[in-house]
């Protein structure tokens, strides 16, 4: 016996390039799908189920009066105001890169964490996005469900830790290594020595292990 169960999504999409956009807008017509940048959008408040996207990171921030206090970073910001977005219980998965989860200044994960659950997040070799994108950077799947009111908590991993190498990251990764797809490395970059994931596994091999480590997160 098979049970087929049909359920109705209103789909909202924002997309800051414009020729990007109108890609996005043809085949999701009958959705919304904003052209313009997230801090310009007129989207309602505590009304989304989920929240999927990723987040654009630069050392800039953007003008938005009712986060301009925080002065976030445009990839704090984003986590920020989606927190905002979705309703108590909503889910975010963003991609970020792995300076959300690693940064020595904990305040962003504070903020998430008095508002939202970590669920989980899987950390990606610095090459996943070379083919698509032409570029290298660590970076982190990470899943967040919102809470229904703020509390004062401060989990493990709002604050990083050390690995068996010595190498700083996040806690929630020593104390989950499975869900590096990689090794933690330190190499040298134009301005200083950092952490970076690496992998020799082919691209159809780090898929398959993204896929065990969603089914992972979701059985737990």
């Amino acid at each position: 016996m098979r049970l087929l169960c049909q359920f109705q999504a209103h789909r909202f999409g924002v997309e800051l390039d414009p020729i990007s956009g109108r890609i996005a807008q043809q085949p999701y017509q009958k959705n919304n799908i904003a052209v313009q940048g997230y801090e310009k959008t007129n989207l309602p408040e505590i009304f989304f189920d989920l929240a999927i996207g990723n987040v654009p990171f630069g050392d800039f921030s953007v003008a938005d009066k009712r986060y301009d206090k925080n002065k976030f970073k445009i990839h704090d910001y984003f986590f920020a105001k989606t927190l905002d977005k979705v309703r108590p219980g909503g889910v975010i998965a963003f991609i970020t890169s792995k300076g959300t989860l690693d940064k020595q200044n904990p305040a962003i994960r504070k903020y998430i964490a008095q508002r939202a659950e970590l669920l989980g997040a899987i950390r990606l070799p610095d090459n996943t996005f070379k083919a698509n994108a032409g570029t290298e950077v660590t970076s982190d799947i990470i899943f967040f469900q919102k809470r229904d009111r703020i509390i004062d908590i401060e989990p493990d991993w709002v604050h990083l830790s050390k690995d068996e190498n010595g190498i700083a990251m996040n806690s929630y990764f020593t104390q989950n290594p499975d869900m590096i797809l990689g090794d933690m490395v330190i190499e040298s970059t134009a301005y200083c020595f950092d952490s970076t994931c690496k992998t020799d596994k082919t691209a159809s091999l780090v898929k398959c292990e993204i896929e065990e480590g969603l089914c992972a997160l979701i059985t737990n």
